[in-house]
Parts: C-alpha cells; structure tokens; sequence
C-alpha cells in the first residue's frame, strides 16, 4: 500500500508593523515579546533580522527557534508610519511532534505581541511525500496518456508535443542514472510545481527530523510540492470566499485540510480530464492507473 504524507514546508508570512516597534528592535540586540525570546542576528543595509524563539518553559523540552523576523527600513508605508515585515516559520517546527509547539496558535501570539497586522502570505510550500518513483509516474502518464492532459491550462493531446512550462532535469553520474526532476513553471513566475527525489535531499542537507516525524523510514521517498506565491495564495483564499488570513489559518495551518489544498492547487499544473464530470489532480489518476509501485525511469518507453 502506498505510503503518503502530507505537509506544510514553508510559509513565509507578510505584516505590518509599526515605526515605534522598528526603532525599539533595530536597537536591540535582545529582547522579550509576550513568550517570545528575541535575539536581533544581523543588522547592517537598513535591514533587521531577529531570531524568535519559544521558551523552554512553553515547549517543556527545550529552547526552540519558531522562526526569523525581517524588516527593511526602506519599505515603508502609509507615510513611514508602518513598514513591511516578513516572519519565516522554521522548517523544523513545520514538523514537530510536541504537542506544546501549536504553529497556529504560536503565529497568532506573535503577530499580537509585536502589534502586528496580517498583510499578506508571501510563500507557502505544500508538498505531498509519497514512497514511489514520483517523477517517472508523472513522466509515464504525460507520455502515455489516453485522457486530455491540461498543463498549466493548456489541453495536451499529443505525447510528443513540447510543453514549454515542464522542465525535466535528469540526475545522473558517470556509471549510472540516479534521479529525474520535474518543474512545472510560467516564465517570471514564483509559483511552481516541483517534483523531486525528497529521501537524497534528506541525506543531503541532514534533514533526519522529517523522517522521524513521519516515523518510517521508506527506501523510496519523492516529493510533489506546490510553490504558492502571493497571488496565487490569494486567489485560493477568494476561491473559499475567505480573508487571506483565515485561509492561511484553515488551509495551511490546519492539518485536516492540507490534502484538499494540495489537490486543488495541483490541479492548477497538471489535471486529468475524462469527461466533465471526472476531472482528476496526477496523484488521483497515478492511483487510479495502478502506477504507484515499481515504475522507474528506465522503465518508460521512449
């Protein structure tokens, strides 16, 4: 049975905040804001970067980095009274299994102890893991499709036609062929869909904790993540009728609904169409094919 696992890997968050509390930060090499511990790591090209952490006594394990802080003196608003702020949420937290460490609840504490407003999602990286040859899945079934193939938009008929918004980048060394990437992406645009072997950027980068949190630890383990933007994470937010923020809240932050998340913003690269009704993301319809285990690369016919 297939194995799938699915995640919050990044959000960058956008707020505003005030000139009173640039003047209190810039000049602070540490300091304390509601539970928060807060250690200013760099300061020089009118730019403040600081460290937040959540306390010992919170998390009753350890002192923990919830995430970094970045304001630029240079991006002012409303007549320099405000100025843009960028809170990034730690990697590591996005896969804590401490029940004391609630990213939802914390994201909202930090925003009230600093006098903080929402302003907008900056990034957000959904991704589903998956223990099968992702890549070559969705290679296998662009290649060998029955079905209309929309790709970013466009309805593809033809397995040999040139998808100009696909890139396909083969990872190989002198003796053998390892792994295959896919990226489907606009020109100029930040938003993609990135398939890649996720267990070697594991062992790469020491990335263990992903593994220990999702307590197995598969031979084969690829990764589909969706590269929200901006406009893209608004656009998803107005499509529920919903504030940018509380979808920010119910969509990324709440486990529950990060399968529909990831489905639907999928959808908008890669979906499957068999009629009207039956419309499919290239997860469903790599299950529905039966390809999930044993497909390789070296396996698909050219």
């Amino acid at each position: 049975m297939t194995q799938t696992f699915y995640n919050l890997d990044r959000l960058k968050v956008c707020y505003r905040v005030s000139r009173t509390l640039w003047d209190e930060i810039k000049d602070s090499k540490e300091f304390n804001k509601g539970i928060f511990k807060c250690t200013r790591v760099l300061n020089g090209d009118g730019e403040v970067t600081v460290t937040v952490k959540i306390p010992k006594r919170i998390t009753k394990t350890r002192e923990t980095v919830f995430g970094t802080l970045k304001v630029k003196s240079d991006e002012v608003i409303n007549n320099a009274d405000e100025r843009y702020a960028w809170f990034t949420v730690d990697n590591k937290v996005l896969y804590t299994d401490n029940e004391n460490i609630n990213v939802s609840q914390l994201l909202t504490q930090l925003r009230d102890s600093f006098w903080m407003v929402f302003n907008n999602v900056s990034q957000a990286e959904v991704a589903l893991d998956v223990d099968f040859d992702a890549a070559a899945a969705i290679f296998k079934v662009i290649r060998m499709h029955k079905e209309p193939i929309l790709i970013m938009g466009r309805t593809i008929t033809d397995p040999d036609e040139t998808i100009e918004s696909l890139t396909c980048e083969l990872k190989t060394s002198e003796t053998e062929f390892k792994s295959m990437e896919l990226r489907f992406k606009c020109e100029g645009s930040k938003h993609q869909f990135y398939i890649y072997d996720k267990k070697k950027e594991i062992q790469r980068h020491r990335k263990n904790y992903i593994l220990n949190h999702y307590k197995t630890n598969p031979e084969t383990l690829y990764r589909m993540e969706v590269r929200l933007d901006t406009d893209r994470a608004r656009a998803a937010a107005k499509k529920q009728r919903m504030s940018d923020e509380k979808w920010m809240y119910e969509y990324l932050l709440n486990p529950v609904n990060l399968e529909q998340t990831w489905g639907t913003a999928s959808k908008e690269y890669i979906r499957i169409r068999r009629d009207r009704r039956h419309i499919y993301n290239v997860f469903e319809y790599i299950q529905m094919l039966g390809i999930c285990n044993g497909v390789s690369f070296c396996h698909i016919p050219f």
